[in-house]
């Protein structure tokens, strides 16, 4: 990975950047859905659209780094990929769970 975000020079990803990256995800959504608990009807149609959407406009973040190779683009977009897949299925699971 760039290790300033611009620069040629390159270096290994610290593990606590895509720690905090779905940590923080998880928790916006989490706290997103329970807004949408509060206010709608149908809340796990409306949260499973954003999700979806976030998740198309998100993968194109990876792709914008310039230094960084191909092959870390796809991986960074398939570890975002799995990480939407685990924290929508997961709230959409505890939420039925729940009702």
């Amino acid at each position: 990975m760039p290790l300033d975000g611009y620069s040629s020079h390159l270096g290994p990803m610290q593990l606590i950047t895509p720690v905090l990256a779905i940590l923080i995800a998880g928790l916006v959504a989490t706290g997103f859905f329970g807004l949408l608990l509060r206010f709608y009807r149908k809340p796990a149609t409306v949260f499973l659209s954003v999700s979806i959407t976030a998740l198309i406009l998100s993968l194109g973040g990876p792709f914008d780094l310039p230094a960084a190779t191909t092959q870390t683009k796809i991986l960074l977009s398939g570890m975002q990929f799995i990480a939407a897949v685990v924290i929508t299925a997961g709230i959409l699971f505890m939420s039925h769970q729940n009702s």
